[in-house]
């Protein structure tokens, strides 16, 4: 078998064994994780959203420094002042591609607000030009999608600091907060960096 890079923006995803082959075995005394997710932005949550819904992956793991996922995201977006994303309602982190509108519109249910008559979208929650979301809206359906897959008992607050492929699997090093390594296994890697 062939190792397989497939080049994302912005994500890596590392596939098969023959690397390791290559380089030598070892044993295990854990079982491996199935996936291994190095960030917890937007693109590590959506990854883990889509393995979850439809590869159906048992166990996955999440490594990201801060104290919950999409931290980074939600302090470097705060810090811009933007009311509203640079991107449409199409872009968002759930598997459904109207997930976000679908969204908008359980939420205006739910608080009676009224939708403009051009489009089924609240024009509270969407700018008129290209649908782009709210932050705030953005960031609230964020957290729906990581509560509805329960992404927050995958996230393991930590720095990965080395990465060692074995025969079957590949071990990843991760420094946690109080400075305690320790070394999750996993049979895929994605490196989600932003």
């Amino acid at each position: 078998m062939l190792l397989k890079y497939y080049h994302l923006p912005i994500t890596l995803l590392l596939f098969g064994r023959s690397l390791v082959d290559a380089l030598g075995s070892s044993t295990v005394t854990n079982k491996p994780l199935n996936w291994l997710i190095v960030g917890g932005g937007p693109h590590g949550v959506h990854i883990a959203t889509r393995l979850l819904d439809e590869v159906r992956v048992s166990n996955l793991q999440i490594v990201d420094d801060g104290p919950q996922l999409l931290h980074k995201w939600k302090s470097r977006t705060a810090a811009t002042g933007m009311s509203y994303l640079r991107s449409s309602a199409s872009f968002h982190l759930d598997v459904r591609e109207d997930g976000l509108k679908r969204f908008s519109e359980q939420r205006g249910v739910r608080s009676g607000s009224r939708k403009s008559k051009k489009s089924n979208l609240d024009p509270n929650l969407f700018a008129s030009d290209y649908q782009r979301p709210k932050l705030d809206f953005f960031n609230e359906h964020c957290d729906h999608v990581i509560a509805k897959n329960n992404l927050d008992d995958c996230h393991v607050q930590g720095i990965v600091t080395d990465i060692i492929p074995k025969e079957d699997y590949v071990e990843v090093d991760i420094r946690r907060p109080n400075g305690e390594i320790v070394t999750s296994c996993a049979e895929n890697i994605v490196l989600a960096l932003g």
